[in-house]
Parts: C-alpha cells; sequence; structure tokens
C-alpha cells in the first residue's frame, strides 16, 4: 500500500476518533421543559384604579412625516379607574368597558373613547380621537401589568412604546401593598 493511501487512513481515522471523543464528552443539551401558557385573566379581578406609565413613542422610519400623528391624542391618563359598566354616555352597552382618566396630561376627547376589555391573558387599554387609534396590550406579570402600546393612525403613522400598570387603591392613590399576614 503507497504511504499516501496509509497517510490518508490514518488521518480518517484520527479524525473519527476525535468527533466520537468530542460527541461522549460534551454535555448534553437540556431538556426543554414544556412551558405552560399563561392562564386567562378575569375582567372582575382588574376592576379598579392604576398607575399607568407608557413610554416615549417611537414611530416608524418609513413614514415621510413621523410628526403627523397627534402627540396629544397619544398621551395616556398617569392615572385611570377601569369601571365595570359597558355603557357608553348614550346609554348603549358596547362589548368594551369604560374607564375614566383620573389624572395627567391627557388630552380631554380621551374621556369619551378610552375602554377596556380582557381577551385571554391580555387587558387591552384602547382609545381613539380624529385618525388616530391607541391600543396597550398588558400582560400580568406577579403584582403589575407589562407590555406594549401600538398606535395607528390614517395617514400611516405607527408608533410603538413601553407600558406598565401598577393597582392603587382609588381612595389614597398609593399602591396596594401585600398585607403583612393575612385577614381573618
Amino acid at each position: 500500500m503507497p504511504n499516501w493511501v496509509r497517510s490518508l487512513l490514518a488521518l480518517i481515522v484520527a479524525l473519527t476518533v476525535l468527533r466520537v471523543v468530542e460527541w461522549g464528552v460534551a454535555p448534553s443539551p437540556p431538556a426543554e421543559l414544556p412551558s405552560e401558557p399563561p392562564p386567562d385573566l378575569r375582567s372582575w379581578d382588574y376592576i379598579g384604579c392604576y398607575d399607568l406609565e407608557v413610554d416615549p413613542w417611537s414611530f416608524s422610519r418609513y413614514v415621510a412625516n413621523s410628526d403627523s400623528a397627534d402627540r396629544a391624542v397619544l398621551t395616556a391618563p398617569s392615572r385611570l379607574m377601569l369601571l365595570p359598566d359597558s355603557l357608553d354616555e348614550w346609554g348603549r352597552a358596547h362589548g368594551t368597558r369604560r374607564a375614566a382618566p383620573l389624572s395627567g396630561d391627557h388630552d380631554e376627547r380621551l374621556a369619551r373613547s378610552l375602554r377596556w376589555f380582557v381577551r385571554a391573558d391580555t387587558l387591552w387599554l384602547v382609545w381613539a380621537a380624529d385618525a388616530t387609534r391607541v391600543g396597550v396590550a398588558l400582560f400580568a406579570d406577579g403584582d403589575s401589568l407589562i407590555g406594549q402600546a401600538l398606535s395607528l393612525r390614517a395617514d400611516s403613522a405607527q408608533g410603538t412604546a413601553a407600558a406598565g400598570a401598577w393597582k392603587i387603591n382609588c381612595f389614597t392613590l398609593e399602591r396596594d401593598r401585600a398585607l403583612a399576614r393575612p385577614r381573618r
């Protein structure tokens, strides 16, 4: 057998042995635990007052004029109350529930159109004025709600912002604290 064939066979055997050793020594990938889907939210658990924070909006770079969105309509109230009724000011029933702004530099038109509803694991706050529509999707995360806000306008201006909400006491306007010991 020629020397070059022996060298080639030795190289193939050496590479095979190295690959087998590497396969035997390398740690196996961790088994993925099946993640449970988040539980569905119950709308009656979320009636009450909340501190709401919506970060500054960032607009798509493909919009010709990102300032075209009405900034006043995009400003969410810093405090709001989620109400249990679904009637509007004329007594008509809706599939969504009313929400009332309590404080913050929000547009007054927001008071008429601010609504909320729960779908699966998401609490939605929605409002509209003129050609602007805003939706805030919030997910339960411990004692708070976190999520994303999206604004759309008829002239294609689309903005996004991070959002969060925390339950507060409607009388004192302070965040609810966990009880030190259970009530009896």
